[in-house]
């Protein structure tokens, strides 16, 4: 697929590379064609109009001498100076009745060479003497009506003496140079897009492969992770759309090898918590019904049979409650209720296991009664895990603190305690289902990594947020918002 891509991108760009020099060439190619055809046309009428000038004069000196035909050897030593200017420039002078009388070549072409017919019939178009006679002067780009063996620019000027009419002088170039000029420009241009191209590529395969190379890291750690490989991880370089998707791809491969081993986690601990309790059960009735329980104890093995049903039912209501939750089929109730009470009767109903580890309690509540807007049954639920939990990992004698604050009109309810804690490593996953801090079991033996999970869940379906600040080994505390009522 990336090949593909990369042909793609790399077709894409020469194509435009070679639109645009292409342009560029006909362009650049126009702008010469015309400069240089209108600097040669305006060379040799510059040179006609001296040499017919250069002409009259010189006839003046001698009027009534036809000299017209001695002009031959003087025109050839002027085009040779002026070979420089006009490749291949020729001229030659006509009389009265436009013939050819005199003529001169750069390269010494002899006359019969140059004419398309011999020299001695050789005579300029009709409709270009005629114009002549008139007194004006004339410029072309072409043959002359066959009068010339190839295309040439020419121009002629009309030569007079004392206002009578005896000739012209007519000045040629050939168009060659031009077309030759017009040759070097192109294979220039060519030679030149070639070289861009061939530079094109490189940088196009350079910055390609640059775009490419983590694409096809990421396709092959994604191969890995379906393979249940989630260690993977693709090198991050830069800072651009790229580097900023790798990084994204890493997050989310973290996330879920952490996803991953908290299913494993918690797979394990609901099958303890599922088998513990399966094998007391099973355990208690087979002794019942073989006779190895005296009668008189059956009742007492039944209530602990009793219990452990009731754990198992908590635990597949929770489970629940988690699948509910995350196809957001749980239906809110939102009403008024006072938050404050709320806290007080959870408070007093933990009253014996607080003293059991002789906490410090403290309860602070900016008004006596703070009305707000939510489900209640869930903030019950919510405020009874959380503070359910800081009395199980406070430290016995240390701080055990319930707040609710008012601002902006929002009510802030803190639970507080002092005690183990949440290590920094563990603090971002609190929240997360199936994961359990306590990893040795050690302080809590009922949960299974669902409770915070869920309240978590309940605070954000009423439309609150909740966090949880924690210095480990020292305390912790969590905090969430709830909207108080407005016309309270």
């Amino acid at each position: 697929m990336f090949k593909s891509v990369f042909m793609k991108y790399i077709t894409a760009m020469l194509l435009i590379v070679l639109t645009c020099f292409l342009v560029l060439g006909s362009l650049a190619g126009a702008f010469i064609s015309s400069y240089s055809r209108n600097f040669k046309a305006e060379t040799v009428q510059n040179i006609a109009a001296a040499m017919a000038v250069y002409v009259e004069k010189d006839y003046a000196k001698s009027p009534g001498r036809a000299r017209l035909f001695s002009y031959s050897e003087d025109f050839a030593t002027v085009v040779q100076l002026l070979s420089s200017e006009t490749q291949d420039t020729t001229i030659f002078v006509v009389d009265k009745g436009a013939s050819v009388c005199a003529f001169g070549s750069a390269n010494r072409t002899a006359p019969d060479d140059f004419f398309s017919v011999r020299a001695y019939y050789a005579k300029i178009p009709e409709s270009v003497s005629s114009r002549l006679r008139s007194g004006e002067a004339v410029a072309g780009r072409d043959n002359m009506d066959g009068l010339l063996k190839d295309s040439r620019v020419y121009s002629a000027y009309p030569i007079n003496y004392n206002g009578e009419y005896l000739g012209a002088v007519v000045v040629t170039a050939a168009d060659a140079g031009l077309d030759d000029m017009m040759r070097q420009t192109f294979t220039t241009l060519i030679v030149a897009s070639l070289w861009i191209i061939l530079a094109s590529f490189g940088v196009i395969y350079v910055v390609s492969e640059k775009l490419t190379s983590p694409i096809r890291k990421m396709s092959a750690a994604t191969r890995e992770m379906t393979r249940g490989n989630f260690d993977v991880k693709v090198d991050v370089r830069g800072r651009d759309e790229i580097a900023a998707l790798a990084a994204s791809f890493n997050d989310m491969a973290k996330s879920l090898g952490n996803l991953e081993r908290m299913r494993s986690s918690f797979i394990s601990d609901v099958s303890h918590e599922l088998r513990t309790p399966m094998t007391t059960i099973g355990g208690f009735i087979d002794s019942i019904l073989d006779g190895a329980i005296p009668p008189e104890k059956e009742g007492y093995y039944l209530g602990i049979v009793s219990s452990e049903i009731k754990r198992l039912s908590r635990l597949v209501n929770s489970l629940l409650e988690v699948s509910h939750f995350q196809t957001g089929k749980v239906a809110l109730n939102p009403s008024p209720f006072d938050v404050c009470e709320m806290a007080r009767v959870i408070l007093i109903s933990n009253e014996q296991r607080i003293e059991e580890k002789h906490l410090d309690v403290s309860f602070e509540c900016d008004r006596d009664n703070i009305i707000v807007v939510a489900d209640p049954d869930q903030i019950h639920r919510c405020i009874f895990n959380i503070c359910d939990n800081a009395i199980k990992f406070a430290r016995d004698g240390g701080k055990y603190e319930v707040s609710i604050k008012e601002a902006d009109g929002k009510v802030y309810f803190s639970v507080y305690n002092e005690g183990v804690g949440i290590s920094d490593e563990d603090l971002p996953f609190v929240f997360e289902r199936f994961y359990k801090s306590d990893k040795s079991r050690s302080l809590d033996r009922t949960g299974v990594g669902l409770g915070l999970f869920l309240v978590k869940s309940m605070i954000e379906a009423n439309g609150e947020t909740i966090k949880c600040e924690s210095e480990y080994g020292k305390w912790c505390r969590f905090t969430f918002t709830l909207t108080e009522k407005k016309d309270q």
